[in-house]
């Protein structure tokens, strides 16, 4: 997962702050943050922006979560952008 890339497994989600998020959307945008080879691309490369948006909408679904259940006061991830945008290039 990219969060375990980024954050430490025993990160506590309250912890994790709105300057965190932004660090990590950045991040996602290094070489250091893919995992593997997808779709030709090498692994020095860095990920898609779609991919990229991708992953920070489903964890600012995660986070959403654990503000629903109470396990954290606000999600860090709020004004972090997950729309995905055209890509002509993929058609």
């Amino acid at each position: 997962l990219s969060l375990f890339g980024f954050f430490k497994p025993d990160r506590l989600l309250s912890s994790i702050t709105p300057a965190d998020a932004k660090d990590f959307e950045r991040w996602l945008t290094t070489p250091a943050s893919r995992t593997g080879r997808y779709d030709g691309a090498e692994k020095g490369e860095p990920l898609a922006l779609n991919t990229r948006r991708k992953r920070c909408r489903v964890i600012r679904q995660f986070f959403a979560d654990a503000v629903e259940r109470g396990y954290i006061d606000a999600n860090p991830f709020a004004k972090i952008k997950g729309t995905l945008v055209k890509n002509p290039e993929r058609q």
